[in-house]
């Protein structure tokens, strides 16, 4: 009984999150709106890693693990809850590369480095900006692909190697 609440808690938070939308490009417009659904988010926060934990230590859904880490990044990078998005993704990135999903795969490392950029750990983010660039480019994902180059552009501004992140730009 207790793995059927835990499943039900963990799709109860990832529709909610889904149905928010996350979509900060429309800040301005829905600013209210999104202050509460950061409330709502602050107070549930600590269910959603409660839902996260146990999603990632069972036998569920791991299409749900991959959905998790999509749905809650954008909070955790507004947030700057780096760690946690590092995480999230990495274990996300895991699951996505059993099952070949490759334009998820495109998206967790993209996140993962940007995580890690803001962590600090700028080669690590270079690293994994240039797979999702090689994956991008094996794909013919333009749109993945540059956005890949722009992040390494400016992990290379990061390292005050301007030139270089010029090339990248």
């Amino acid at each position: 009984m207790k793995a059927s609440v835990h499943s039900w808690h963990a799709k109860y938070y990832l529709a909610l999150a889904r149905q928010t939308g996350l979509d900060w490009h429309i800040i301005e417009r829905e600013w209210p709106q999104i202050r509460r659904a950061w409330a709502w988010v602050d107070v549930e926060w600590p269910q959603i890693q409660r839902a996260w934990k146990w999603l990632v230590n069972s036998e569920e859904s791991s299409a749900r693990v991959v959905a998790y880490a999509l749905a809650f990044y954008d909070f955790q990078d507004q947030r700057g809850l780096w760690r946690e998005a590092t995480v999230w993704s990495q274990q996300g990135l895991e699951v996505a590369r059993m099952s070949e999903a490759e334009n998820v795969e495109g998206i967790l490392l993209n996140n993962l480095g940007t995580a890690l950029a803001n962590l600090g750990e700028v080669q690590r983010a270079i690293n994994l900006h240039e797979r999702k660039l090689i994956l991008a480019r094996d794909t013919q994902a333009r749109d993945s692909e540059k956005n890949a180059l722009l992040n390494l552009g400016v992990a290379y501004h990061r390292l005050g190697q301007i030139t270089r992140a010029i090339e990248y730009y």
